[in-house]
């Protein structure tokens, strides 16, 4: 049990509410429910921090809900509404009213220029793709880098059209880059691309 002194003493190594939270929410919340909470973040920053769109997402990440961002740093929590900011500060949010589909999330990824981005920014579209084996989907709008390459590839007909040359079948398209056979199919181009390709099979019967 924390006394309204533990708790003053513990809010002092904080800078911020938020940071409070997210350090030693115990005493946080203890704070509250012994009336001491004002007292113990009088000395914390207040509204006269200037808020850019950068600080907000950094402050917010110390938060699960949206009613705790509001609660603990209502400043901030503000400013990101006023300015637009909200949905990008929030995506990593808790939200129970949302269910993420396959549509949505391929919107989301497709906001981001890599692998590590998406998983920072919206982690919430990223665990559910993970979770739901949606992650080959989200291949056909993003590939997914290799061990030495940290960026994604945006896959376009031009794109697609350079990448499939160099396969001269199918099944070595499929399985050297997956997302951009996939997503030849999603543009609408597969038959045109795989003209030049050969059936292994058809070379087989053939051959005999």
């Amino acid at each position: 049990m924390y006394s309204p002194e533990d708790c003053h003493l513990i809010a002092k190594q904080y800078d911020t509410k938020g940071q409070w939270m997210a350090g030693h929410r115990a005493s946080y919340n203890a704070s509250k429910r012994l009336g001491v909470f004002d007292s113990c973040t009088a000395h914390m920053r207040q509204g006269n921090q200037k808020w850019t769109e950068e600080a907000c997402k950094k402050d917010s990440l110390n938060y699960k809900t949206k009613r705790e961002w509001k609660e603990g740093n209502h400043s901030a929590y503000r400013s990101a509404r006023r300015n637009g900011w909200f949905e990008a500060c929030t995506a990593h949010m808790d939200n129970p009213k949302v269910m993420f589909t396959l549509d949505i999330v391929l919107k989301r990824a497709s906001k981001y220029r890599t692998w590590t981005e998406w998983k920072r920014e919206d982690r919430r579209s990223y665990m559910a793709a993970q979770r739901k084996g949606w992650l080959d989907d989200v291949a056909a709008v993003l590939e997914r880098p290799s061990d030495n390459q940290s960026r994604y590839v945006k896959w376009n007909e031009q794109t697609v059209r350079a990448e499939a040359k160099k396969y001269g079948n199918k099944t070595a398209w499929a399985s050297s880059s997956p997302s951009s056979y996939q997503a030849a199919k999603t543009l609408g181009i597969f038959s045109e691309v795989t003209r030049h390709m050969v059936d292994p099979r058809i070379k087989q019967i053939n051959g005999k």
